[in-house]
């Protein structure tokens, strides 16, 4: 059995690893949920180990950020700052946050409403899959699944922002 200064070792561990093994620790404590620990204590957990592979450039991280902001899992649910994590990843090509983007712009969620940018956001992700496809062989078609954001239903995050009351909506809503 562990003591605890054995636990804190190996977390001070995890926040040293690199930026892809703690993305994959933050996934394996998100699915971790059983008799002894809820889903809300294995995002908590998840979210701080997401957030220091966000903190190193990790795309995949600051996707995550962006959409347990957006829900307010593991971390204050805050439409302005999904919006601006899911705009870091978007930079560095990550196709689900320049969807993501370009709804809240088109929705004025944790942004200000803005068609353009959601439709430029929209052709980014068009010209990166149009790319991606291009590279992509039968033997990867073949084996090509949709990965859905871990531990969150999209639908829902995405709605998260337009209702009233939630941080970071829009205008009418009461935000920026």
């Amino acid at each position: 059995m562990l003591k605890i200064n054995d636990y804190m070792h190996a977390r001070h561990e995890a926040l040293e690893a690199s930026a892809e093994e703690q993305f994959e620790l933050a996934v394996r404590l998100i699915n971790a949920e059983d008799a002894h620990r809820d889903f809300v204590a294995c995002c908590t957990e998840a979210a701080m180990f997401f957030r220091a592979a966000a903190d190193k450039g990790h795309a995949g991280a600051q996707y995550q950020m962006g959409m347990m902001h957006q829900a307010g899992k593991g971390v204050e649910g805050n439409c302005r700052l999904a919006a601006q994590w899911y705009r870091k990843a978007a930079l560095q090509g990550h196709g689900n946050a320049m969807l993501r983007l370009a709804y809240l712009y088109r929705s004025g969620g944790g942004v200000r409403k803005d068609g353009v940018k959601a439709m430029q956001w929209r052709r980014k992700y068009t010209e990166l899959c149009k790319a991606r496809q291009s590279e992509l062989t039968d033997d990867d078609l073949a084996g090509f699944r949709q990965i859905k954001p871990v531990g969150q239903d999209q639908t829902r995050a995405a709605a998260s922002c337009m209702r009233p009351g939630v941080v970071g909506g829009n205008r009418r809503n009461g935000g920026p």
